[in-house]
């Protein structure tokens, strides 16, 4: 079976979006915005890239149109995740160190982008090319800036910058931040520099980007004084007490202990894959994939099981308890983490 297209709105899609929604905010302490989108015309996001899969994540419950996201080629390898990948409404894209070849295949890419931006679909690329866990930022590949400018030569288009920060990166029940900034207008920026080559008009559009997202997190440059100015911030925040925060691990020990119940296996599962990771950024994001998959199977197993042994009136809390389970687990061992943020 042929995959969708990009554009194409799946009926598995149409039921997992609301699932998945759920799933980032009740995975997160609190997830709160800033700003707004552009309300006509083609719209190109550009967030900062820090902490994998959950960066596109965090964004799906904050806006309601179906987004087309840009990722790596190499997650498309295995057909079967192709399919899936592509239904949610991912593309495939490729860089210099994928080979010549596979490079190539960013123009069907490219075109099926455009084909979304024409449908009033918004595109989400992560214009640093990679993940890196700062508070800093990597320079704005110009993939993005090119995509920008052939859209703009058909309609009006805009580049959003966002600028998605979280509480603490190595917790996953964390808070989180998005910010959308002013909208950059692309056909105004390219009518205001007419004689400027293609080249350094993308550059400048790299540029503007950078500046965006620059405005909308807590930066900082990427030199030999990061590490002693980040510790400085945390050092100046206020922190939580940890005496409080033990006190209140020690009152809900009760609900821990349930929440290890009703979520075996999956916190077990889900930290031995961890442990497996080259890149342990992708940590949290295994942690949500896991959760995705087995709530519905442990919430159906239990539910059977409370079903048959307590009265309704019991068993539906029960039932009801075992999807918050997952996060309510690492939640409590986070009020065992002597450090506030990461």
């Amino acid at each position: 079976m042929q995959p969708p297209k990009a554009w194409e709105s799946h009926w598995s899609y149409r039921i997992m979006r609301p699932y998945v929604n759920w799933l980032v905010r009740t995975s997160l302490l609190s997830l709160k915005s800033r700003g707004s989108l552009p309300a006509d015309g083609a719209i190109i996001l550009c967030p900062n890239h820090t902490n994998t899969l959950m960066d596109p994540l965090v964004l799906l419950p904050l806006i309601h149109k179906r987004i087309v996201f840009g990722a790596r080629q190499d997650v498309f390898k295995q057909p079967v995740l192709n399919w899936f990948i592509r239904m949610a409404g991912v593309l495939p894209i490729s860089r210099v160190r994928d080979g010549i070849r596979e490079v190539s295949n960013n123009l069907d890419t490219f075109q099926d982008m455009q084909e979304c931006l024409e449908r009033g679909l918004p595109i989400c690329l992560f214009g640093e090319g990679t993940h890196r866990q700062m508070h800093s930022l990597q320079p704005i590949r110009k993939g993005l800036a090119r995509l920008a400018l052939e859209s703009a030569a058909t309609r009006k288009t805009w580049l959003v910058p966002i600028g998605i920060e979280y509480g603490d990166w190595t917790h996953f029940t964390t808070t989180c931040q998005v910010s959308f900034g002013p909208a950059i207008d692309v056909n105004a920026t390219v009518e205001a520099n007419p004689e400027m080559l293609p080249a350094d008009r993308s550059k400048l559009l790299q540029d503007k980007i950078f500046e965006g997202i620059k405005g909308q997190i807590l930066y900082l440059p990427d030199d030999e004084t990061y590490p002693a100015a980040w510790q400085k911030i945390k050092d100046e925040r206020k922190h939580t007490p940890y005496g409080i925060k033990l006190a209140c691990a020690l009152l809900t020990f009760p609900l821990f202990l349930l929440a290890v119940l009703l979520s075996l296996p999956l916190p077990q599962l889900a930290d031995y894959v961890c442990k497996k990771l080259k890149d342990k950024a992708f940590g949290n994001s295994v942690r949500f994939l896991v959760r995705m998959v087995g709530t519905p199977v442990l919430t159906i197993f239990w539910g059977i099981v409370f079903f048959c042994t307590f009265p309704w009136w019991l068993a539906l809390p029960l039932t009801l308890a075992v999807l918050f389970a997952f996060p309510a687990f690492y939640a409590w061992l986070a009020l065992l983490d002597g450090k506030d943020c990461d």
